[in-house]
């Protein structure tokens, strides 16, 4: 298979900030041999879904640390003994390992994602194993039936209660949710469906917070990328707010920007980001 990436002799998509911590996480600081390993690892990731990520090299990019909320959610998990951060759609792991790197203790955090092989091509992309990074992991559907009892069971194994009366709730220790290019994935009709669910993983705490990046328009409505052989359903910031405030009325404060996106040539509008703090 000829190569997915024809990006000739640069990552043309990746910050300098980003390319300088893949090569402090995996020890190789040649460029040219720093691009042939993670071409060999995308070339496998792309094989297991031809996500556009893969093909732009964004599974490099930090979205989670260079997203207006994340000292927030740093704050959030030093303030709160026990506190944990989920990163949902994970791929790689690449902002999991900043979230590490930045000092959260790996039994604070739990990454999951559909597919099992993109955790396990992180592991070969950083050169790490489940030992050197040990960081939980659920492979399990957003929407499907088994993900919230996976993960309070993955709490339950990972997690020493106090006492009798601290028994581990994880409605209680999961503060923070984290997700970045998923709800584009999904149709105008099962966006609420997710919503919902991240809502139900969330601790009750006011303050607790999901936050992330998607791709977005000035003006709410399809664009014509396909992602599943359909057009792509996208928000404003006010349609999104107005999304997550009529679910969830008085209970939620939500911020949500529109920034430019490094690919206007393959028409994929603008990033909204956004952040969701629970009252």
């Amino acid at each position: 298979m000829a190569s997915v990436l024809n990006l000739d002799e640069s990552f043309d998509t990746i910050s300098k900030e980003d390319l300088d911590f893949i090569k402090t996480q995996t020890g190789i600081l040649n460029d040219q041999e720093l691009k042939t390993h993670v071409i060999s690892v995308a070339e496998k990731a792309y094989k297991v879904f031809p996500f556009g990520c893969i093909t732009r090299f964004l599974f490099l990019n930090g979205r989670m640390s260079h997203h207006f909320g994340y000292k927030r959610a740093l704050e959030l998990c030093s303030a709160q003994p026990g506190a944990i951060l989920m990163d949902i759609g994970c791929c790689m792991g690449t902002d999991v390992r900043k979230l590490a790197a930045d000092g959260v203790p790996f039994q604070n955090i739990i990454a999951t994602d559909l597919r099992a092989e993109y955790w396990d091509l992180g592991h070969e992309l950083f050169k790490s194993s489940p030992t050197s990074f040990p960081v939980p992991f659920v492979s399990a559907d957003v929407l499907g039936p088994s993900l919230i009892s996976d993960v309070e069971s993955l709490l339950a194994e990972t997690t020493t209660p106090a006492s009798e009366a601290n028994t581990l709730d994880y409605h209680r220790n999961i503060s923070v949710i984290h997700l970045s290019c998923l709800f584009h994935l999904f149709d105008e009709e099962t966006q609420p469906r997710l919503i919902e669910r991240l809502v139900a993983l969330l601790s009750s705490r006011p303050g607790s917070m999901i936050f992330g990046q998607e791709v977005g328009l000035e003006r709410t409505g399809k664009l014509p990328f396909q992602i599943r052989e359909r057009d792509v359903y996208c928000h404003s910031p006010e349609s999104w707010k107005a999304l997550w405030e009529g679910l969830f009325p008085g209970k939620v404060e939500v911020e949500a920007v529109l920034e430019s996106t490094s690919l206007p040539e393959e028409g994929l509008g603008l990033w909204l980001n956004w952040c969701v703090i629970r009252k």
